[in-house]
C-alpha cells in the first residue's frame, strides 16, 4: 500500500455534528412502510420475523454500509430499534426462527444466533465447522468424526461478557480467540474479550491499515489491546517496505464509564522513496560506494523526509463514531 493510499484509507469524508462528534451521512431511516423506505443505500440482505414476540413482524436489513433492526408497528410500518456499521454480506444466509432468533450463516458457514433481550440483540450461540457453542449454558460441543462413527464432547467455556450485535465481526475465528487465550482463570478477561472483538472488527474492516496487525494467523495479528485495571490498553504493529515507506501503528483503547470505548489510532509514516534514488545514484557513481550513509545522501543531493503523523479518535458504542 502506498503512503497516499494509506492516508486516504484512514481519512474518510465525514459530516460534523453539533455535539463534537462526526458520523457518516444517515443510511437508515427512523421509520417507514417497507424495507425500501428504510435504507438510503441498496439493500443486500434482509430477514423478517417477530423479534420482540409482540405478534407483529419485525425486520432486519443490511446494505454495504451497515445493518439495522426494525420493530413492526400495528399500522404496518417499521420503527428503527438498533443500527450498526457492521454489514452482513449478500452471500450470508439469513432467517428468523419461531422463537424470534436471527440466524446468520456466513459464506464460511459460520453460524451466529442473535436474540432480543436486555433491550439489545445478544449473541446466544452459533456454530463453526464441527463445533457448536451455547452462550446461555456456557457450553461448547465438538463433534468428532472418526470415519466409521461420530461422537460428541462437551466443554465448559470461560466466563464471557454479553456479546452485543455489532461489537465484533461475524467471523468465528476472530471471536473464538477470546476463549483460547490462556489466563489464570482459563480465559480472557471479559473486558479484554470486548476490546478484542472491537479490535478484530477494525482489522477486518481495514480501519487499521497494517498488514502485520490484520493477519489473524500470525503472532503479530494476535496482538490485541489487553485492558489494565484502569480499563486502558494498546496494541502496536509495524510494516516495513524498502524503497517505499515504513508505517508504525498504535491503537489505544479506553473503556468509558458508560461502557463505550474511546479509541485512538496513530500512524507514523516514514517515506522511503529516496532509497531507490540513492541506490541508482551510487550505481552510477561507484566511487562513493564506501562513504557513510549521510555522506552518500549529501553527494546525491537527497534528504530524508520528516515522518508524517496521522491520528484518529473514535468512540465505539456499537458503531464507530469519529471525534473532532
Amino acid at each position: 500500500m502506498t503512503k497516499h493510499n494509506l492516508v486516504t484509507a484512514i481519512s474518510a469524508m465525514v459530516i460534523t455534528l453539533g455535539n463534537g462528534m462526526r458520523a457518516e451521512a444517515q443510511i437508515f431511516q427512523s421509520s417507514g412502510k417497507s424495507a425500501a423506505d428504510l435504507s438510503t443505500e441498496e439493500i443486500i440482505n434482509q430477514a423478517e420475523g417477530d423479534f420482540n414476540k409482540d405478534g407483529i413482524k419485525d425486520l432486519f436489513i443490511s446494505n454495504y454500509k451497515g445493518s439495522a433492526f426494525y420493530f413492526g408497528k400495528a399500522d404496518g410500518s417499521y420503527s428503527l430499534f438498533l443500527d450498526s456499521d457492521l454489514s452482513v454480506s449478500s452471500d450470508s444466509k439469513l432467517s428468523v426462527t419461531d422463537k424470534g432468533v436471527l440466524r446468520i450463516q456466513t459464506l464460511q458457514s459460520d453460524v451466529f444466533l442473535f436474540r432480543y433481550q436486555d433491550n439489545t440483540f445478544l449473541l446466544i450461540g452459533g456454530k463453526h465447522d464441527n463445533e457448536s457453542y451455547n452462550f446461555l449454558t456456557n457450553k461448547k460441543v465438538e463433534t468428532i468424526d472418526s470415519g466409521s462413527s461420530k461422537r460428541t464432547e462437551t466443554f465448559d467455556m470461560p466466563k464471557h461478557p454479553p456479546f452485543k450485535y455489532g461489537w465484533f465481526p461475524l467471523d468465528w475465528k476472530a471471536l473464538w480467540d477470546g476463549f483460547t487465550f490462556i489466563t489464570e482463570d482459563g480465559g480472557m478477561k471479559p473486558d479484554d474479550m470486548i476490546s478484542l472483538g472491537i479490535y478484530r472488527r477494525m482489522q477486518l474492516e481495514e480501519r487499521i491499515n497494517n498488514r502485520n496487525m490484520c493477519n489473524l494467523d500470525t503472532d503479530y495479528g494476535r496482538d490485541y489491546p489487553s485492558l489494565d485495571e484502569k480499563g486502558e490498553g494498546s496494541a502496536m504493529g509495524t510494516v516495513e517496505n524498502p524503497f517505499s515507506y515504513n508505517s508504525d501503528c498504535t491503537v489505544t483503547f479506553k473503556k468509558q464509564p458508560n461502557g463505550t470505548f474511546k479509541i485512538h489510532v496513530q500512524y507514523l509514516i516514514e517515506e522511503r522513496g529516496y532509497e531507490g534514488e540513492l541506490y541508482k545514484y551510487i550505481n552510477e557513481h561507484p566511487e562513493y560506494e564506501n562513504l557513510d550513509f549521510d555522506e552518500q545522501l549529501k553527494k546525491a543531493g537527497l534528504t530524508i523526509p520528516e515522518p508524517i503523523k496521522i491520528e484518529e479518535d473514535l468512540i465505539f458504542n456499537g458503531k464507530f463514531i469519529e471525534l473532532k
